[in-house]
């Protein structure tokens, strides 16, 4: 009986169980930011067939010259039943051009829906940096409350032998509170940061598992390759879609030809027979309105090649940016790790000797902590931007943030 309640508890799903990584990355695919994007290219997609239609034909029937007071169809030889039908037919290929328009502008939208994506992965990336960032930081404060427990434990035996004043022991004890404050707001700020992912990924991202993060993924690396931009990719569809609908603007200056074909059936009266008839529709294309429109979608056009150009100047200086900041970051956390952080520690060590052997004072130890916890959590945040630093990169080139 034992061994059959536990094998149902163990069935009952738990929200509190971890999410993986690459389960949160399947999550943010199935976004419906992501999906409302791609349903518009979908929809771009079928008005493209629209466009590119010449029209359904026209079925007209018409009865033709009946009397007026008696309605007969045997009276003259003009009266009869006319059955025409009709079609709308291009004398130039701007059909062509308006599907093309509507397929580049489709394409665009998924290249679109891709940046996005990779917009949403990047912001995962970023408090899933930030989770680490805080947890880290808040381990930091932890060591530090027992650090300056242990010195206020000393403090006591020295208070006693006359050699720490009641007023020290009181300092402590305020940086032993203010570190307890840092705390709450760590832990604050992680239960902030963890309803971002939730937003991400749905109700079980607060429990996303740092250790299946690949945080190998962020490691930098320069390229100038730039061929997999999602951005750029969508900009030049879009550029491509504006040029189609010039060239339909253009083609729109030949107005279509509307023909029809008509046969009317008589009583033959005459002996004549039935009659047919053959029709031709022309618009006359003497306003500015197709004029305007082709001039319209020109500046259309000119417009999106400024947008791209724009772009790719201003991607290529960011990525020139980032490439000096990561320099900068590596730069500044080799300095805290190799020499800073290692002399603070010593530092702190060699002054809390002395203070145990009351050559030291209390202001000079608390000091060294402060500069030493100043010091790790700089480290801290330098790890973290650095990261950051790499994600930006790697989104801007359009690389892939996951395995």
């Amino acid at each position: 009986m034992n061994h059959f309640f536990m094998a149902l508890l163990l069935s009952l799903p738990t929200s509190g169980m971890a999410m993986s990584f690459t389960e949160a990355i399947n999550k943010i695919k199935a976004h419906d930011k992501l999906a409302s994007i791609s349903s518009q290219a979908k929809a771009d997609m079928e008005k493209s067939s629209e466009a590119g239609s010449w029209g359904d034909p026209m079925l007209k029937i018409t009865g033709k010259n009946f009397p007026a007071d008696s309605l007969k169809d045997d009276q003259t030889p003009m009266t009869g039943m006319e059955v025409a039908i009709s079609q709308r037919l291009p004398l130039s290929n701007k059909y062509s051009h308006k599907e093309e328009s509507l397929e580049k502008m489709s394409q665009a939208k998924q290249w679109q829906a891709s940046y996005t994506e990779n917009q949403l992965i990047s912001m995962l990336w970023k408090h899933l940096i930030s989770l680490r960032k805080l947890q880290e930081q808040q381990g930091i404060i932890k060591e530090n409350i027992q650090w300056i427990s242990k010195v206020i434990e000393v403090s006591k035996t020295l208070y006693s032998n006359g050699k720490v004043s009641q007023q020290g022991i009181l300092d402590l004890k305020i940086r032993k509170s203010e570190l307890k404050s840092q705390l709450f707001e760590k832990k604050f700020a992680i239960n902030s940061t963890k309803e971002q992912i939730r937003y991400l990924v749905g109700a079980d991202g607060a429990h996303i598992d740092l250790s299946t993060v690949p945080w190998q993924q962020l490691k930098f690396q320069q390229s100038q390759d730039t061929s997999k931009d999602p951005m750029e990719l969508s900009l030049k569809s879009s550029l491509e879609s504006k040029s189609a609908a010039t060239n339909a603007a253009s083609s729109n200056r030949v107005p279509d030809i509307t023909i029809g074909l008509g046969y009317t059936m008589r009583s033959d009266i005459d002996n004549n027979g039935d009659f047919v008839s053959l029709s031709a529709q022309i618009p006359l294309p003497v306003s500015s309105k197709r004029g305007a429109a082709f001039r319209k979608n020109l500046l259309d056009q000119k417009s999106a090649e400024q947008s791209l150009a724009n772009y790719k100047r201003q991607r290529d200086a960011d990525l020139k940016s980032l490439e000096f900041n990561h320099q900068s970051l590596s730069a500044q956390l080799n300095t805290l790790r190799t020499e800073s952080i290692s002399f603070a520690k010593n530092a702190r060590e060699i002054t809390m000797k002395s203070y145990r052997l009351g050559t030291a004072t209390y202001i000079a130890l608390l000091q060294s902590e402060i500069k030493l916890q100043n010091l790790q959590m700089k480290r801290s945040d330098l790890v973290a931007r650095r990261s950051l630093n790499s994600v930006q990169y790697k989104s801007i080139l359009g690389a892939k943030l996951y395995d």
